[in-house]
C-alpha cells in the first residue's frame, strides 16, 4: 500500500462511517484523489461502503 492509501485507511479506522468528503477535508486531498484511493481500497477488499459511508472491511 502507498502512503496515501495508508492515510485513508488510518482515517477510516479512527473515524468509522466517515464520508469521502470528510476524508478529503481532513487529509487535505482533493475529492477526486480520495475517490480514486477509495475505489482501489474497496476493490482490494480493505474498505466497504454502505449508504455513502466507509468502513474497514478487514484488519490490515
Amino acid at each position: 500500500l502507498g502512503d496515501a492509501q495508508k492515510q485513508v485507511l488510518d482515517f477510516v479506522e479512527q473515524n468509522e462511517s466517515c464520508t469521502q468528503s470528510d476524508i478529503a477535508s481532513k487529509l487535505g486531498k482533493s475529492k477526486s484523489q480520495v475517490s480514486q484511493i477509495i475505489s482501489k481500497l474497496c476493490s482490494e477488499g480493505f474498505l466497504c461502503r454502505e449508504d455513502g459511508r466507509l468502513f474497514i472491511n478487514t484488519p490490515y
